[in-house]
């Protein structure tokens, strides 16, 4: 017990192979962030966005509900409690884009815009 307990006590701080071996996975883990970081490609970038159609939606309420798990005490388990709120949502003007990329692709979108950009596209 006495040569554990002197052992232990004589024992302090990193040896090199420790030292070693945490260096090395610090380099490891530098090199692995660094290739994911440089591997990636850049984004396509947009050549052409031309409007295709507009929607203005009116000011209206909607009703969103979410289910919240809670715990149930009189039943001794947990239920789902339907959570129900009624949000007023502003007048929405969208426009539909068909967008073109330098890499060939194509894609439709739908923007919110302001009125006035609403009714310059709608000329």
């Amino acid at each position: 017990m006495r040569k554990i307990k002197r052992k232990l006590r004589d024992n302090k701080g990193m040896g090199v192979i420790e030292m070693i071996l945490m260096t090395t996975m610090i380099v490891v883990m530098f090199l692995i962030m660094a290739s994911t970081l440089t591997g990636c490609e850049p984004e396509a970038q947009v050549v052409r966005k031309e409007p295709i159609r507009g929607r203005y939606l009116p000011a209206h309420y909607e009703t969103n509900t979410t289910l919240e798990h809670r715990y149930d005490a009189w039943n001794d388990e947990m239920v789902f409690v339907p959570i129900t709120k009624t949000e007023y949502v502003d007048d929405t003007w969208e426009i539909l884009y068909e967008i073109e990329f330098d890499d060939g692709a194509h894609a439709q979108a739908w923007q919110e815009v302001s009125e006035e950009e609403y009714n310059e596209i709608e000329k």
